[in-house]
């Protein structure tokens, strides 16, 4: 199972956030005075006589991201809640549905256009588009199914002259949506059962905007309140609504608050043909939190491609800050590291074994080299080690000056190792690493050495590998693999690292 590996490398130019003045404060005390003023005129707004119309909680609350003076400190969150705060992950959303990043796109334009599905004709359909008028003047416009919207729709609130743009369930505002309030402000972002929740962005008609996460309607977590020039109001985190812990002042990195790689994004090409490595990908973070301009490099092309487009779709940043709180570019480094881990052998029957051989597809690309490559790594991953040895043992023989002859020895060494046989495992190893010492392998066969050595209880030998390992690799060797060479020291009890 391949095991990625993330590591934040900590190379970031300093940024800042400043203090606001008076007429900041001022600005805002005027707009929550304004705000609790239009929330106080809606709280009377009637229910429609359908039950179709969505409930009054799905009828959005302004923010409210500053905290009283007096705030208590029993709303502050558990210390455990703080301490997952600044690599927050919102992969609820994320898994809720895969393309967030396209639904996050959806004009107004394109909420309306629903020509790919026919008008509703009779009651209780379960997938068409119709306008519901309701007696209190609100109109729904989008898909529909049974008694209620579900998918894509624009639902507007007659008397406030409000209106929701985005995706419904059972009824409710539900995933990716736009609220449209007729005083100029807007919310951006997921919503879940009626209420903002996830991650979004609340835009003030006085061109303030807050960014962060919501919960039940209401500002959770990790955010920030900015004024139009983007210069930071405040920011920290904050709990039922409510700032309960800024984040301190002076000079600020970009935070990385969502995003993440797991064992599931391994490319299937990679795994296919057992690619490996170590990816570090180099980018710019922008002042709307987005990583951009990605180049990556260490893997393999492939490995390195899947890098860049994962970081770029999924990660989240709060921006990095000047010395006037104003957002700026920041280059980052991350790397990732792509493990495969080591089939098991197969059954030892031979007719499971049989069955196993005549089940892999025999490669026909054209290129014989290729072919014979891939054929014997197919053997490998299947766990047919004794077969894959032979074709591995025939490749190399044929094709030692071959871009694959340091992969495919590397692969004879681990054939033999997994099939139980350190003492020729540590034979393919040590020729892979003096034949070819600047192969694509060669000094993971050099640290596989030194673990089959281990194995023979040739502890002195190993040790010996390890030095030399250090002192031929120790600078252009991956992370990953330095500190595997250190866990393989401390098993073979060498004296000194």
């Amino acid at each position: 199972m391949a095991v990625p590996i993330l590591i934040l490398t900590l190379h970031y130019p300093l940024a800042a956030q400043g203090r606001e003045g008076a007429r900041l404060k001022a600005q805002q005390e005027a707009r929550d005075a304004a705000r609790k003023k239009r929330d106080s005129a809606s709280s009377g707004r009637k229910e429609p006589i359908a039950d179709t119309k969505p409930r009054t909680n799905a009828v959005a609350t302004k923010p409210e991201p500053r905290a009283s003076k007096d705030q208590p400190t029993s709303t502050l969150p558990q210390k455990n809640e703080v301490a997952k705060t600044p690599q927050l992950v919102f992969e609820d959303e994320l898994k809720k549905s895969r393309d967030a990043s396209a639904l996050a796109r959806i004009s107004a334009e394109a909420a309306r256009n629903f020509k790919s599905t026919r008008t509703c004709s009779k009651k209780n359909e379960p997938l068409c588009t119709k306008e519901e008028k309701y007696s209190n003047s609100d109109r729904y416009e989008g898909q529909w199914s049974g008694l209620a919207p579900l998918g894509l729709g624009v639902y507007y609130y007659g008397s406030s002259r409000d209106r929701y743009e985005g995706n419904f369930q059972s009824g409710k505002f539900d995933h990716y949506g736009v609220y449209y309030y007729a005083s100029g402000d807007r919310y951006e972002g997921m919503w879940s059962s009626g209420e903002r929740a996830g991650y979004g962005v609340y835009f003030y008609a006085d061109g303030n905007r807050h960014e962060g996460f919501w919960k039940n309607g209401k500002v959770e977590n990790a955010g920030s309140l900015f004024d139009p020039s983007n210069r930071v109001i405040e920011s920290g985190y904050y709990s039922n609504g409510n700032l309960v812990k800024s984040f301190a002042k002076g000079p600020q990195q970009a935070t990385q608050i969502a995003g993440s790689i797991t064992d599931g994004d391994y490319p299937r090409e990679a795994i296919d043909k057992f690619e490996y490595g170590e990816s570090t990908a180099v980018f710019t973070v922008s002042i709307e939190g987005y990583p951009t301009n990605c180049v990556a490099s260490g893997a393999t092309r492939l490995l390195d491609l899947a890098t860049c487009k994962l970081i770029t779709e999924r990660f989240r940043f709060l921006p990095a800050r000047d010395a006037d709180g104003k957002a700026v570019v920041e280059y980052k480094t991350q790397k990732v590291t792509w493990r495969r881990a080591l089939p098991s052998p197969a059954p030892s029957g031979s007719a499971k074994r049989g069955a196993l051989i005549r089940g892999i597809a025999i490669p026909a690309s054209g290129n014989k080299i290729e072919d014979a490559y891939i054929y014997a790594l197919r053997l490998f991953l299947l766990g047919l080690f004794p077969e894959a040895q032979a074709k591995l043992k025939e490749f190399v023989n044929e094709n030692p000056k071959n871009e694959r002859a340091s992969n495919a020895q590397h692969l004879l060494g681990l054939a033999y190792f997994q099939d139980s046989k350190p003492a020729l495992a540590s034979v393919a190893f040590y020729e892979n690493y003096t034949k070819n010492p600047r192969g694509e392998r060669a000094s993971e066969s050099l640290y596989y050495l030194g673990v089959a050595l281990t194995r023979l209880k040739k502890l002195p030998d190993a040790c010996k590998v390890y030095d030399e390992f250090n002192d031929v690799y120790g600078s252009s060797a991956s992370a990953d693999l330095k500190s595997r060479v250190v866990q393989g020291r401390l098993e073979a009890g060498c004296s000194s690292l």
